[in-house]
């Protein structure tokens, strides 16, 4: 039996998981002597940090360790860098400029040229 329970630190992990499957692992991994579990996460093309700071796992049946969050290492907090929004602007900007320069040096070569006809 798989089952997904999930909590924010504060709060009192609920009683009725979020996901709850039967599956037996040496099925689906009938080779493995040996299986790694781990986690996975996605925001699509945004930046978002994950943090999974305590987490317990059994592969018996109501085995399950209860987590002592007083031992759970805190969440680290973002560092606000004045970079970052500089970099963007710098990232947004720069292709303009770019564009403008090689728009501007063609069209002075089509002036330049223009001219001497």
């Amino acid at each position: 039996m798989l089952n997904v329970s999930m909590a924010p630190l504060e709060v009192k992990n609920p009683s009725r998981p979020l996901l709850s499957q039967h599956i037996n692992l040496t099925e689906v991994f009938p080779n493995s002597s040996r299986l790694f579990v781990g986690f996975s996460a996605s925001t699509g093309a945004a930046v978002s940090d994950q943090y999974i700071v305590g987490w317990s796992f059994s592969p018996e049946r109501g085995s399950l360790e209860r987590l002592d969050i007083s031992k759970l290492p805190q969440v680290p907090h973002p560092k606000k860098t004045p970079h970052k929004k500089l970099h963007k602007l710098f990232i947004i900007v720069l292709p303009f400029c770019l564009a403008f320069l090689v728009l501007s040096v063609f069209a002075g070569a089509y002036l330049h040229k223009m001219s001497k006809c």
